[in-house]
């Protein structure tokens, strides 16, 4: 089990920097056990509060997200930066492995950050910002900047090792520091990140919740609408409701979603509704059942790539992995049992830890023949009223540098390598399949991003 650790660790910087810090744990390079990891944090608080914060933070965080230095957005306003920070605190740990890192810095390099209130003061909030390489870690850091969010007590603004003096508040130096640019936008970076999430989650809250209605002696309704404006139909169900009580109640049940669904349509910003609804205008606009095979093959491929740097070992009992559950949902999109989903994603896991392919494109777990049944079963649920389109699924406009992010780059490049290596010609056949369809059509399908 330690080996499968190591090996997951190795493919980040994150995990990479963590091993470096294994061997000055332990004397044999085995995984510490938490006692040992205890003991060298607290040694290094007590001879730096600031190393010793760092090494904790390698040693445990376990989340970090891979980002191009050309994805983060230029900084105009230094100082509504800091008043933004100081509202909305970035609570939280956060490490970014950045990519394409201009001169003289490295290619790549791990930017954490660190949040804590400001000491002697009521209010504010100071950012600790290390800038880090892999090659002279932990001997040495790129960087450590202070980065202080207090209305109150505005200077210095910044703390810094390489800046003269050591701290400033003179927005020219701060604008020719290279690695104080890098701490600021990745700030805001991270601070627009949580406004979006923060949306998302406030268009889901429930901001209408009507007094309940009877469906039955123990069972009963209510709608709730969310701040997005959609209602959901909630079913509460008495202590004392029977099983034949649920299925007599089932066509009063069913009624109510219907005329729900007629009322405002079906949501199909949901992964369940929108991959087929999709597929179905791909086929529409004259992709074959065969491409859409391919394309379906290939996206679950790139997903199960990611999952295979998310998941150590596939038999643990809580797997959590965003490439696995997306890569679900596409086999979910054309009808496959779970067991199948199951099987087929389990097996190709193993394939990709060892190097190898787990598919072709062409002869993959979702074959034309799926595709066509998955399909045609649409217009039926179209008639059948199980799904009303009133409009099609959420879109948004984004920069090519988010489609070219290091972890789309990763994973599209992981699948095109793996493909060349066990099935040569079969990544070739489809991109010149898709070239022709979209030159015949103008039709690009849809972009699918994890």
């Amino acid at each position: 089990m330690n080996q499968k650790i190591i090996q997951h660790l190795k493919k980040s910087l994150l995990g990479r920097l963590r091993i470096k810090l294994f061997s000055e744990i332990s004397e044999n390079n085995s995984i510490p056990n938490q006692e040992e990891v205890e003991s060298f944090v607290l040694k290094n608080l007590q001879l730096s509060m600031p190393i010793g914060e760092l090494y904790a933070a390698i040693l445990l965080l376990s989340d970090f997200s891979w980002e191009s230095y050309s994805s983060f957005m230029d900084l105009i306003d230094v100082k509504k930066l800091l008043i933004a920070l100081e509202k909305f605190p970035l609570k939280n740990d956060f490490f970014i492995e950045l990519e394409n890192c201009p001169n003289p810095l490295p290619e790549s390099i791990g930017i954490l950050i660190k949040c804590s209130e400001l000491a002697k003061v009521d209010q504010g909030f100071v950012y600790s910002v290390y800038i880090l390489e892999e090659e002279r870690f932990p001997e040495a850091i790129i960087d450590y900047i202070e980065v202080r969010a207090c209305e109150c007590l505005p200077d210095p603004l910044v703390g810094s090792h390489t800046a003269k003096g050591g701290s400033t508040s003179e927005l020219n130096e701060i604008a020719q520091s290279l690695t104080i640019q890098i701490a600021l936008k990745s700030l805001y970076h991270l601070l627009h990140r949580q406004f979006q999430k923060e949306k998302n989650i406030k268009e889901k809250e429930i901001v209408k919740a009507p007094e309940r209605f009877p469906i039955s002696d123990n069972l009963f309704a209510r709608f709730l609408r969310q701040k997005s404006g959609r209602m959901e139909l909630a079913l509460i169900i008495g202590d004392e409701a029977s099983a034949e009580e649920l299925r007599s109640a089932w066509a009063k049940i069913d009624t109510l979603r219907t005329r729900l669904r007629e009322k405002q349509g079906t949501d199909l910003n949901q992964a369940r509704f929108s991959l087929p609804y999709n597929s179905y205008q791909m086929h529409k606009y004259g992709w074959s059942y065969h491409l859409i095979a391919m394309d379906l093959n290939y996206d679950c491929l790139v997903n199960l790539c990611q999952a295979s740097d998310e998941i150590i070992d596939i038999d643990s009992k809580n797997i959590n992995s965003l490439g696995f559950s997306s890569a679900y949902q596409i086999l979910k999109s054309v009808k496959m049992k779970e067991k199948d989903i199951l099987d087929w994603l389990n097996s190709g896991l193993k394939e990709i830890w060892n190097k190898n392919c787990p598919w072709s494109l062409q002869q993959g777990p979702v074959e034309k023949q799926r595709v066509r049944d998955a399909l045609r079963q649409w217009p039926r649920d179209e008639s059948s009223q199980k799904v009303i389109v009133q409009k099609p699924p959420k879109t948004d406009i984004v920069s090519l540098d988010s489609v070219k992010s290091p972890v789309i780059k990763r994973y599209n490049q992981m699948a095109e390598d793996l493909l060349s290596q066990t099935f040569p010609g079969s990544y070739d056949e489809y991109q010149a399949d898709l070239i022709k369809i979209m030159s015949k059509t103008g039709y690009i399908g849809s972009i699918r991003m994890s």
